[in-house]
């Protein structure tokens, strides 16, 4: 029978707060003499190094996403390299060192929201939330935008849009209502919020090269009124709260109708 495992790669902090999060039989990283390691039961024996690569990045995107959401916009870990090991002693080495698109450094969120990283710094809701990853096409998708992206206007656009999809299919709101069930209903941030973050990610004069336009010929009436732009690192704060708010929410089961 074989044994596989997964070399991680990437800043020593940041496994090591990994390290801390991730101790389930479908995730454990250890780490020892400076090296990170990733083994889950999800790695049959007889699997190809394919399969485990494959596996093995998945549970990294998940990985890397959670840290993100736990403690701000760190590098993201990589894969070095994947490891099988025989019964008898012998051991082969897939390696994967690639480079890795590290997202800009940015500012963590004010302190009034820090509150809301505690459940990603705990065991049961990680794993509730990793099931959920695999129910929900939607949550699936953010973890893996969050987990290594660079999280401008254009990724942030596409995670506010998943966000308002996950809250219609899943707890059967309305479209048209879906602004003011988050903004009054739920009060996960305000309407002046929300425009602003609009306004600006659709507009090349107000966000730049990241905008979601290059012209954005006819813009929606709330636009043309005054507002001040929302720079990347408050709009980025901003969805965070918001899917952190929904995804707590989520797991606890008071979200549906």
């Amino acid at each position: 029978m074989l044994d596989w495992s997964a070399e991680l790669s990437g800043d020593t902090k940041v496994l090591k707060h990994a390290e801390k999060l991730f101790q389930f039989p479908w995730c454990r990283i250890t780490g020892g003499d400076g090296r990170y390691f990733l083994r889950s039961n999800a790695f049959k024996g007889d699997d190809a190094a394919d399969a485990v690569r494959d596996k093995a990045a998945a549970l990294v995107s998940f990985t890397n996403a959670c840290v993100r959401l736990a403690a701000g916009p760190v590098p993201p870990i990589g894969i070095a390299q994947v490891i099988c090991e025989s019964a008898g002693g012998g051991r082969a080495v897939s390696d994967m060192r690639a480079c890795l698109c590290v997202p800009r450094p940015q500012p963590t969120c004010p302190e009034d929201d820090q509150h809301l990283m505690l459940p990603f710094q705990d065991a049961g809701r990680l794993e509730q939330l990793y099931r959920r990853t695999g129910a929900s096409s939607s949550i699936d998708l953010i973890m893996q935008i969050w987990s290594s992206r660079p999280l401008d206007y254009r990724d942030l656009w596409v995670v506010w849009d998943l966000i308002r999809q996950h809250v219609v299919d899943e707890w059967g709101r309305d479209k048209e209502s879906v602004r003011s069930f988050i903004t009054e209903d739920q009060q996960w941030a305000t309407d002046e919020e929300i425009r602003r973050f609009q306004c600006t990610a659709n507009s090349i004069q107000k966000a730049g090269l990241d905008s979601r336009h290059g012209s954005f010929a006819d813009p929606p009436a709330e636009c043309l009124q005054s507002f001040t732009r929302m720079d990347a690192a408050e709009a980025r704060c901003l969805i965070e709260r918001i899917l952190k708010r929904m995804l707590i929410e989520d797991l606890e089961g008071s979200g549906a109708q």
